[in-house]
């Protein structure tokens, strides 16, 4: 079990547009690692959802609802892929977003000329 950390940058480049980048941009990770999602760049919040959230899992419990991850919730786990044998992977994407102070999203890492992140998952 290894913590794994994911660093969503938000900053703004030479030309003053505002981008959203996320290091590493595809995460290997192992059934059971922990992933530890980092902020730099904004003082806004940071939002991240997983479409496929059933094969994660965090202390939050609206996460298993929601698949929504804040800045400040406890470490999102990953879970055993059912099916998932030998060197088989499963990749997944997540979305990145940042939050003004009344919850509007402000950025996501879905706009144009942005760099999401991946999450491949191998049980072990």
């Amino acid at each position: 079990m290894k913590k794994l950390v994911i660093t969503v940058n938000y900053v703004v480049d030479p030309a003053g547009k505002a981008r959203l980048d996320v290091e590493p941009q595809v995460t290997q990770a192992t059934a059971n690692d922990t992933l530890d999602f980092r902020q730099t760049g904004s003082a806004g919040t940071m939002r991240i959802t997983f479409p496929e959230k059933e094969l994660f899992s965090a202390g939050n419990p609206k996460f298993s609802a929601s698949g929504e991850f804040f800045k400040g919730d406890e470490p999102v786990k990953v879970n055993t892929v059912k099916g998932l044998g030998g060197n088989d992977s499963r990749k997944t994407s997540f979305l990145c977003e940042l939050l003004d102070p009344q919850g509007k999203v402000l950025m996501k890492s879905t706009d144009p000329g942005n760099a999401g992140g991946a999450i491949e998952i191998r049980n072990g």
